[in-house]
């Protein structure tokens, strides 16, 4: 008997301790993609735009990155990244960033930023035909789907809505799709 009652005491407290991580607050979620927006905005405008500033000589297609960049490293670029955006997206992201492509046509994507023995280099015009990253107004989000690991925020913008999604990795809540 006595077995049993500690079997059942035991079974009530697991029970209990899944079921308090398993609820989702909307206002937690809201709330982290309020922080992370900007950041990934921030990214965002540094792997599609010309915001890194790099020095005037250029190496190929690829000029010195100059030091009042904000990273000066592949490793602190994807290090941000991976502050911001789930794993898997975030390796959408390295891929435009760091690695060549070619397109079915035989059309060759150069790799935003190069690694060589004097630092780091930007080709700014390897992303050029890539859409312009945009700010969202969150004001108006809402939470239209979730569960304990991945939620769906629908954000309103002039033409219509855009949803992102968002992931828990190790207990942090990041972007896990596009937000541009």
């Amino acid at each position: 008997m006595k077995k049993l009652t500690v079997f059942l005491l035991l079974l009530v407290l697991a029970v209990g301790c899944v079921s308090c991580g398993g609820s989702v607050n909307d206002d937690e979620l809201l709330s982290a993609l309020e922080e992370l927006a900007p950041k990934a905005h921030e990214l965002y405008v540094i792997i599609y735009g010309d915001a890194t500033p790099h020095d005037d000589t250029e190496s190929g297609s690829y000029y010195k990155v100059s030091e009042d960049a904000v990273y000066h490293s592949i490793n602190e670029m994807k290090a941000a990244m991976l502050e911001v955006f789930s794993p898997s997206y975030a390796q959408v992201l390295y891929n435009t960033a760091f690695n060549n492509a070619s397109i079915d046509d035989g059309t060759m994507i150069y790799a935003k930023f190069i690694e060589k023995e004097d630092g780091l280099y930007v080709n700014p015009s390897a992303t050029e035909g890539f859409a312009s990253p945009r700010t969202f107004n969150l004001t108006g989000a809402s939470v239209v789907k979730k569960n304990p690991y991945k939620a769906t925020i629908s954000i309103p913008t002039e033409d219509g809505s855009h949803e992102v999604t968002m992931q828990k990795v190790n207990g942090v809540w990041l972007i896990d799709t596009p937000l541009f």
